[in-house]
This record gives structure tokens, C-alpha cells and sequence, in this order.
């Protein structure tokens, strides 16, 4: 049952004009930024050419186009995923998926899997762009993995994220609005750790979403990054289970 709620939410996604406005936006903007980049990148090259700690290509664009693209999907994945429970219930078809023979578990997992493996197809597009230098340069292949894995479990756990703020209301424009400020919330507490901060507060900067991301888009596979990431999923999926059990033990259906 699982697979075929992920295979339902995949073909709500395909269907629903927005979402394809959505990703074709994306896409010409990330684009854009790409084009942009590797221009810097050909221009300041004679300059890095002294100085091989910096890398190539490949760690350039990871360093300074990724990492960019990662924070448009902060703002992206609450926008395609508010719909996932929120507008079941303000629409009342939630009834229907709640007295369904299915549990609660297949419910949150299928959602998730659906929106996500949507997001992780613009993903890996606008990585086989870094891809296609391979056919003029030598592109560093472990770093472009390392960073498309970053770059995917950074959109899962977005994904989470906004799952689970789209179960706390009836209101689609509000999970967004909420599951944004949150991440956003997580994103800016890398700043925390930044010489203008406070030493008692640079701790926190382990908690952030661009903290551990940027140790991806560097190269570097810690496993305090991936089970930052791993973790974090997995809690939301589980607290997007347990509100899901909680409105369908207390026939909560409509708007709040």
C-alpha cells in the first residue's frame, strides 16, 4: 500500500499544473545560476591554478552553485508538499484515506516517498548538468556524488519537515508558511557559529541544516552529518505518523 500512495502523490504532482510551473521555474533558474557560475569559475581560473587546495571545477560548482540551489528548495519543497495532508482536509477527502484499510505508517511513508522522489527527478537533472562537463573536462566524480547525496538527504528531510507541518493544519498556505520558517530557522543557525557570535551560542550551530550540508558539498562524508539528516527524517515521519493516528482516532477532518 505504501507504494501505491507514493505512486498516487507522484501522479497528483504530475497532474497538478502548479507543480509543473513549479519545476520548470526551478529548472531556468538553476540553470541560470549554473551558467553563471562556471563564468565565474572560467574567469578566476588562472588565479586558482596557483593555489591546488582550492580543486577544480567540481568543487567550485559544489561550493558556490549547489550550495545556492539548496536554499531555493527551502522555499520549494514547503510549496510542493502542502498539499500532501493539509488539503485532504480541507477538501474532506481525508475521511476517505482515514477509514481506508490502511495504517497510519503507510500513509506518512507513501506521502513522503512520493513528494520526494518528485523533487529528487529536478535533483538529479540539474546534476547531470555538472555531468555534462565530463565530455570537455575531468570533473572530480567522489565530490559530485558526495554532493548529490547531500543535496538528496537534505531534500528528504525537507521533505519531513514539511509532511509533518501539512498534517498540523487544515490550511495548505499555512504548512507551507510554517514548515518554511522552520527550516529557515535551521538554515540561519550556522550563523550562530561565526566570530560575530556568541560563544555560548556557536553550539548551536550543529543543529543547523546548511552546517552539516556544506560538509557534503565540500567533499567530506561525516557521519555526524548523515545521521544528522538520517535522524531528523526519521523523527518527522514518525511525529507525522502519530498525528496522523491522533486525527483519525479523534475523526478530526476539517478546517481548524
Amino acid at each position: 500500500m505504501t507504494g501505491l500512495i507514493a505512486g498516487n502523490e507522484m501522479r497528483v504532482l504530475c497532474r497538478a499544473p502548479f507543480a509543473w510551473i513549479a519545476a520548470g521555474m526551478l529548472q531556468l533558474v538553476f540553470g541560470w545560476m549554473f551558467l553563471s557560475t562556471l563564468e565565474q569559475y572560467l574567469v578566476i581560473q588562472p588565479t586558482l591554478a596557483q593555489y591546488p587546495q582550492a580543486g577544480g571545477v567540481t568543487a567550485y560548482l559544489a561550493t558556490n552553485w549547489l550550495t545556492p540551489v539548496s536554499s531555493v528548495f527551502l522555499l520549494a519543497t514547503p510549496l510542493l508538499c502542502m498539499n500532501l495532508v493539509a488539503a485532504e482536509r480541507q477538501s474532506g477527502r481525508f475521511a476517505l484515506l482515514a477509514s481506508a484499510p490502511v495504517s497510519s505508517w503507510q500513509i506518512a511513508t507513501g506521502k513522503f516517498i512520493g513528494a520526494a522522489l518528485f523533487q529528487l527527478i529536478v535533483l538529479t537533472i540539474n546534476i547531470a548538468l555538472v555531468a555534462s562537463l565530463q565530455l570537455a573536462t575531468t570533473l572530480d566524480m567522489p565530490t559530485l556524488l558526495l554532493a548529490w547525496l547531500g543535496m538528496a538527504l537534505f531534500i528528504c528531510t525537507a521533505t519531513a519537515i514539511s509532511l509533518f507541518f501539512s498534517c498540523l493544519t487544515s490550511r495548505p498556505a499555512l504548512a507551507a508558511l510554517s514548515s518554511f520558517v522552520f527550516m529557515l530557522m535551521l538554515w540561519l543557525l550556522s550563523t550562530t557559529s561565526s566570530p560575530a557570535a556568541q560563544s555560548g551560542m556557536a553550539h548551536l550551530a550543529q543543529l543547523s541544516l546548511a552546517t552539516h550540508l556544506q560538509h557534503f558539498m565540500q567533499g567530506q562524508l561525516q557521519s555526524d552529518s548523515l545521521g544528522y539528516f538520517v535522524l531528523c527524517t526519521a523523527a518527522f515521519i514518525i511525529l507525522s505518523i502519530r498525528q496522523l493516528d491522533a486525527m483519525r482516532y479523534t475523526g478530526v477532518q476539517g478546517v481548524d
